[in-house]
């Protein structure tokens, strides 16, 4: 058996992108001499590791064994070339952080020059994803570290708290009811009739907003829905309707654009974000100084203004 990492990592990518073609592409190497690496070890094997009569294509259940363990060896030999990688080269390195589209555009901006001013030889990589999405990068080791929400659905992952933060919901400028919620607090009963810009389904913010609908017994008028935090303020600083966002988001983005925006809940509806990383794995004191300075932003308030 060639348990050779070159073949090990080809398999792996072919299996994560469900195509010969696009894994070639990734790996850059010719599809001819991707299908030849693996022939070869399905020959070498006596037996298939895809479904070729599937699109796209599918582990067979020797492919999912194989591919299982080549994660793991593939893992371990990860971890000890960058424990190696720390010993030679102290402060030369890379880390690669997986995170939201949002935080990489309004928060780790004010992290990532600190730590280049400290490690100028370290190269931070951004995995960006959608948080559902944030915990495979960790699994498959594409992310050494990520920014989650907590608590993680997966139990290889572990989570060590950052912050809380609070939801706003977000009226358009001048709406009717603005004023009578910010004496009152908020009823989203009253919001029935109203158009709503939702993140989309499946997304930790929009399942935290249709519980507090539910709860108020109301079926919101989805407008819209997006992905991009920024694309529902734009939509609502232009009156197309109202939306539920991260008080991070709104409190950064109100600089250019105010709207009425009022907390949500009785105490403040709020989730909890951590760094997160795959449990027993080796982290990179790369990774570890940039979890520290990451921090200390916060402590030292670079940020507070927006939590």
């Amino acid at each position: 058996m060639d348990l050779d990492h070159r073949t090990l990592r080809y398999i792996v990518t072919v299996a994560e992108e469900g195509n010969i073609s696009r894994a070639a592409q990734k790996l850059h190497l010719s599809q001819p001499s991707l299908s030849h690496c693996i022939l070869k070890q399905e020959r070498t094997l006596g037996t298939t590791l895809f479904d070729r009569t599937r699109q796209p294509l599918r582990l067979t259940y020797a492919g999912e064994r194989y591919v299982m363990a080549a994660r793991e060896i593939l893992s371990v030999r990860d971890h000890l070339e960058k424990e190696m990688e720390d010993i030679v080269k102290q402060r030369k390195g890379r880390v690669v952080v997986g995170a939201t589209r949002t935080h990489s555009a309004y928060f780790l901006p004010r992290v990532i020059p600190r730590f280049k001013a400290l490690y100028p030889d370290v190269e931070v990589a951004l995995a960006e994803e959608i948080i559902s999405s944030l915990e495979s990068l960790l699994i498959t080791d594409r992310a050494e570290i990520a920014l989650l929400v907590t608590p993680a659905q997966n139990e290889q992952i572990f989570c060590e708290h950052l912050y809380n933060e609070n939801l706003l919901l977000c009226l358009p400028e001048g709406h009717p009811l603005a004023e009578s919620f910010g004496k009152s607090g908020v009823d989203l009963a009253r919001l029935r009739e109203e158009p709503f810009i939702l993140y989309q389904k499946g997304m930790r913010v929009r399942k935290i907003s249709d519980a507090l609908f539910a709860h108020a017994g109301i079926q919101p008028r989805v407008e819209l829905e997006s992905q991009s935090a920024e694309t529902i303020f734009n939509l609502v600083s232009v009156g197309m309707g109202c939306a539920i966002l991260p008080a991070s988001i709104v409190q950064y983005l109100s600089r250019v654009s105010r709207m009425p925006s009022f907390t949500v809940g009785r105490p403040p509806l709020s989730f909890s974000f951590a760094f997160a990383w795959k449990r027993n794995s080796y982290l990179s004191w790369a990774a570890q100084e940039f979890m520290r300075i990451t921090r200390e932003t916060l402590h030292e308030g670079i940020y507070a203004e927006l939590i």
